[in-house]
């Protein structure tokens, strides 16, 4: 269980194994308000760490505000030490808290809100929720009638935003928080904005986005270079630090700490506990314990340093220790520690089912290591985690911890269905870890704290040198106009030259295939001719319709479906006396499909059917020769298939040719195919003919999907 830094806002303690999240502690007379459970389990230490949030609050009122009242009022240090003791004697605070706040009024508006928010807290701690809901209705009435990003209306959205988080509504504590920011940030309270950017950043890593909010400890600790606000460095980084260790990225985590460790001993005793137990978490999660065991130590020693140190902090750093202690195999100290957290735990009387699944997990595992199998079983079966809301790391402990008992009692199955069980959680959690960790080193390059550094230092000083301010404005500008032009310029031109090459590309692959092309109408007409002067002189007419035809499609890549079918019967009418007049040729087009508006290659088609022509109908006898051409729609995609029959005894006429036809279609398809996620398919089969038995059929079936873009074929048709 492993306490976090501490923070200027409403966060519990961050513990190893639980966030046992209660919003609002009882103390003898105090209500418990109690939030939903969290999927990070913390300690009930919300009362602590909210007061140590408020002292902040109240101390911004006194700080940056040289406009308005003098920086020593009486009032502002009574309003600064008033806040502190909200939680422990919020009827007290509430009495003083009306008779400074009717001598303020008239005196300063942002006193009086400032303290009648913080009364909304007081009485939200004696249960009176009405109450404070009215008390912050009254300064929103105040606000609305004095319009503007106002302190007063900051500081409502700020105590708005702790309300939020005290009720476990950290998603809509955030925009209150944001826009207290935005009008501390107008009003140059840089003091407050430090705050409300590390309040917002801790909220973001509570709800399990580490990556963001490390960009937001990063923007808070730029503004306090630049502003010169250093009060809250330290705290800042010890909970950068714990963000990065959330996401895995250790050694950015030392380097935060390491920044520490010169102020370590200038830092007050609550901030070098926070800070001793935020680089044991460190370590404890690279499963260096003994490293992780000496900082707790460290931070258990600073806890025994304070007057009177918090139980739940004191419970959590000895559960910290003892877990350790048990890593190392020091299962003496190991035990006595966790015992001592448990007693510590009991005298508190915090009853949640989290907290005790936590620590009978911790407990089970000690007993197994001890040999106490009946003891383990005891504690490691008491509670089923599918009944509670806890951390997945920490469900892949207790998940480990099981598969130890049963492997220890010989029940080896169980102890392999617990392995896998944590193998799939751990699985998950190294994918969050490196998804947070890829979008955190994408945040930082996009951020350019040059810039931001300078516009702060800007800012700054703006009513103190307007003059000069105008100067590095105009330096500035007119640097960015130049950059921008440099870049603008830059940009066509790489523009225009991927542009150049792409276009040549272009080019180069409509001249190569405009190339085979005009290799292959040659090489067709010449088959026919070989063909019709070799057999018969009487298709002249036909055989002039077809050349007619093929010179109308030399210089076109791309035409409809129903020109290329025209083309087709065209030269089986010149073959059709070669293939006698028993040949049946059947051609099929599918009702939904429209041949005027299908485009395909040009002479595609053909290739098939001459090649289906000249390998499988001619040079033989056969009564029963046929030739099929389908064309159908299936499933988005235009299937062609050309079928044709075989000779009788099965053999495969050896027509001489070049193979030219189908190099064109392989290349075709090849450069098509390299150009579209969607690709092209051609595939051969050899079939049983159902007509014929004991003969086969020679299959071609082409397969384009319905809407591929024909786009680099039909950009050769524009020269023509």
């Amino acid at each position: 269980m492993r306490p976090h830094a501490a923070i200027p806002i409403t966060t519990p303690l961050k513990t190893g194994g639980v966030d046992l999240r209660h919003a609002i502690s009882s103390n003898k007379n105090h209500t418990i308000l109690k939030t939903e459970s969290f999927s990070q389990l913390r300690l009930s230490i919300l009362t602590t760490v909210t007061a140590i949030r408020l002292s902040v609050l109240a101390g911004s009122c006194s700080r940056h505000k040289e406009k308005t009242i003098s920086p020593t009022d009486p009032l502002s240090d009574q309003v600064d030490s008033l806040s502190r003791l909200v939680y422990t004697d919020p009827a007290g605070v509430e009495a003083t808290f009306n008779a400074l706040r009717d001598s303020a009024a008239g005196r300063n508006p942002d006193y009086w809100t400032s303290m009648s928010t913080i009364m909304s807290i007081t009485r939200l701690m004696q249960g009176d929720r009405e109450g404070s809901d009215s008390v912050l209705a009254t300064v929103k009435a105040f606000c609305d009638a004095n319009p503007g990003p106002t302190r007063s209306l900051g500081r409502y959205y700020e105590i708005s935003g702790i309300i939020h988080t005290l009720y476990g509504r950290n998603d809509s504590a955030i925009p209150y928080l944001e826009k207290a920011y935005n009008i501390a940030m107008a009003g140059h309270n840089y003091s407050v904005t430090i705050n409300m950017m590390g309040s917002i950043a801790e909220l973001y890593e509570l709800n399990g986005d580490p990556a963001v909010a490390v960009q937001h400890f990063r923007r808070a600790l730029i503004l306090a270079d630049s502003t010169g606000i250093h009060e809250n460095d330290f705290s800042t980084r010890t909970r950068t630090a714990g963000a990065y260790t959330s996401m895995g990225n250790y050694p950015e985590a030392d380097h935060f700490f390491e920044m520490n460790m010169p102020q370590l001993d200038k830092a007050d005793d609550m901030g070098r506990f926070f800070f001793y137990s935020n680089q044991g978490n460190s370590y404890y999660y690279r499963h260096d314990y003994r490293s992780a065991l000496k900082c707790f130590l460290n931070a258990e020693a600073t806890l025994d340093s304070m007057a009177a140190p918090d139980p739940n902090y004191l419970a959590v750093t000895d559960a910290n220790i003892g877990e350790c202690y048990m890593f190392l195999d020091s299962l003496d100290k190991a035990e006595a520690y966790i015992d001592t957290a448990v007693s510590l735990f009991d005298a508190m009387a915090v009853n949640d089912i989290n907290q005790t699944f936590y620590l009978n997990s911790l407990r089970g595992s000690l007993a197994l290591k001890q040999g106490n199998i009946s003891h383990a079983q005891e504690l490691l079966l008491a509670i089923n985690p599918a009944e509670i809301v806890i951390a997945p790391r920490y469900i892949a402990a207790h998940y480990n911890r099981l598969r130890d008992f049963y492997a220890a009692t010989g029940d080896y199955r169980r102890a392999l269905d617990y392995t896998l069980k944590a193998a799939e959680i751990n699985d998950s959690l190294r994918l969050r870890v490196n998804a947070n960790f890829a979008e955190e080193v994408n945040t930082r390059y996009r951020q350019d704290t040059t810039i931001l550094n300078t516009r702060l230092r800007v800012i700054e000083k703006d009513e103190e040198v307007k003059s000069l301010y105008l100067w590095i404005y105009g330096v500035i500008l007119t640097a960015l106009i130049i950059s921008g032009a440099i870049v603008w310029i830059s940009i066509r031109r790489n523009r225009r030259n991927r542009k150049e090459v792409t276009s040549l590309h272009e080019s180069l692959i409509s001249t190569k295939m405009e190339n085979v092309r005009n290799r292959l109408s040659p090489h067709f007409i010449f088959n026919v001719l070989n063909s019709e002067i070799k057999d018969r002189n009487d298709g002249v007419a036909n055989l002039f319709r077809l050349m007619r035809h093929n010179l109308e499609l030399c210089n076109r890549q791309v035409i409809p479906l129903s020109e290329e079918l025209s083309f087709i019967d065209s030269y089986l009418a010149v073959e059709r006396g070669a293939l006698g007049d028993s040949f049946v040729y059947r051609k099929t087009v599918s009702p939904d499909i429209d041949p005027d508006k299908v485009k395909i290659p040009a002479m595609m088609l053909e290739i098939f059917v001459e090649n289906a022509v000249k390998h499988g109908l001619r040079g033989h006898d056969d009564p029963h020769k046929r030739l099929y051409l389908d064309v159908e729609l299936r499933d988005g995609n235009i299937v062609y298939t050309v079928t044709n029959s075989s000779a009788p005894d099965g053999r495969i006429p050896h027509a001489p040719g070049t193979g030219t036809g189908l190099r064109v279609i392989s290349q075709t398809i090849q450069t098509l195919n390299s150009r579209s996620k969607r690709k092209i398919d051609l595939c051969q089969k050899v079939v049983d003919d159902s007509e014929m038995p004991g003969r086969s059929l020679y299959r071609i079936i082409l397969t384009i999907p319905a809407d591929f873009r024909f786009s680099i074929l039909e950009k050769g048709n524009w020269g023509g």
